[in-house]
């Protein structure tokens, strides 16, 4: 018997919706975007994982994009979390207020998946719901891209079947997408590649492991026209020439080939795309694994005599091959920008964390509702956050600026 017969999940499961093609273009970031998420589950988690946010500072380097996450489980469309204490209209009063206060110039709004279980007998108030909440947020000026969340992945008994849900849900996203188009909005389908995986992509059927995010991620970047196999960093040479053939996501100056040691500077950010968690294994995968186009830079070196050459990046040693596999393309390994790439996810945990207190204090209520007599005093000092999230942004838009690199490529001896 197979051990993983009965552990086998197929991202189909994750499939089920066929979103109807919007004809449009594909949403655009603009220089300096501020992006505030908002949504129920599925957004406030986008937070830890850091792949969504990753993905979208790497494929916008240049565009000194920033991030406010805005997510709060459980919600909907008309706040309901949101309300502590108080009433649904108490919970989107605060909604818009939170919004507002964020100062978006891009909405990623992804509601649907808490009221989906309403079923077909909700949509109607949903799809009212959602274009109310639009038209709420309509004075902040921002350009909105809607989300739909996915559906949920059927992981077996003891948990029960998403069928009846993932019913619902299908209709949800259609509506979702027919609001995207009727608004001029921007919109990510609930839809993931194809493929089999020895684990699951949810703990428990709708909230995603590492994998699962990561995948989701890179499916949304897809849909954005921000990732793909032909939109990594890529430098292409002719050694023969020292001609630059191709050079995407970089700048290349000063080739020069002795006829031993080809050098070139190359000015580049060395942010990569966040690679595939390395804990998860994958088997059988159509189309291939996401794990090279954008997760590594790729140097293809034409018309070098044979022989067996070594890459150095300002000095450090990096990757050894024949002509034969230069010519191919190589994907490097680049420690300075897989060291990079961490960096940039852990800067970008802390400083959602450190707006998360900002906007949603633990101890609000101490601080702004009933029991403010008590510690109110100490209110003051929540604004105090918001230096901090900006020493967190800077840092995060330094590791965006490109730098120049010595690039030598020797035979060896």
């Amino acid at each position: 018997m197979n051990f993983y017969a009965n552990r086998t999940v197929s991202l189909a499961i994750l499939c089920l919706v066929a979103i109807p093609a919007i004809a449009a273009e594909p949403f655009q970031f603009q220089p300096n975007d501020r992006v505030v998420l908002l949504g129920s589950g599925l957004a406030e988690r986008l937070q830890f994982d850091g792949y969504f946010e990753g993905m979208l500072t790497v494929a916008c380097a240049d565009k000194n994009l920033t991030f406010r996450n805005l997510g709060w489980s459980g919600d909907t469309v008309w706040g309901d979390s949101r309300g502590v204490f108080g009433s649904r209209a108490e919970g989107f009063k605060r909604l818009v207020k939170d919004v507002t206060e964020a100062q978006p110039t891009v909405l990623a709004i992804c509601y649907g998946e808490n009221e989906a279980y309403a079923g077909e007998a909700g949509l109607a108030d949903f799809r009212a719901g959602l274009l109310a909440l639009l038209d709420a947020l309509k004075p902040t000026g921002a350009r909105v891209l809607l989300i739909a969340p996915p559906p949920h992945e059927n992981l077996g008994p003891p948990l029960p079947s998403p069928t009846e849900y993932n019913s619902a849900q299908a209709k949800y996203a259609d509506a979702i997408a027919a609001l995207a188009q009727e608004r001029g909005a921007g919109f990510i389908a609930p839809v993931a590649k194809q493929g089999t995986y020895l684990s699951s992509l949810t703990t428990n059927g709708f909230q995603f492991t590492k994998l699962g995010a990561w995948l989701w991620a890179w499916d949304a970047g897809e849909q954005l026209g921000l990732v793909g196999p032909d939109l990594g960093p890529l430098i292409e040479l002719d050694a023969a020439k020292a001609a630059v053939l191709a050079a995407r996501r970089t700048a290349v100056a000063d080739v020069a080939w002795d006829g031993t040691t080809l050098r070139f500077t190359a000015t580049e950010p060395l942010l990569l795309m966040p690679p595939q968690p390395p804990a998860a294994s994958l088997i059988d995968v159509a189309p291939p694994p996401k794990s090279l186009p954008g997760s590594h830079r790729v140097l293809r070196i034409r018309n070098l005599p044979a022989g067996n050459y070594e890459l150095r990046i300002d000095g450090e040693k990096q990757d050894l091959a024949d002509q034969e596999v230069w010519s191919r393309g190589l994907a490097l390994r680049d420690a300075a920008s897989v060291a990079g790439t961490a960096k940039l996810r852990e800067l970008a945990a802390g400083k959602n964390e450190l707006y998360f207190h900002r906007y949603r204090p633990q101890n609000e209520t101490y601080l702004f509702l009933f029991r403010k007599h008590e510690q109110g005093n100490n209110a003051v000092e929540i604004p105090q956050f918001d230096p901090l999230v900006a020493a967190k942004e800077r840092e995060i838009a330094t590791l965006c600026r490109p730098v120049a690199r010595k690039y030598e490529l020797t035979r060896q001896k």
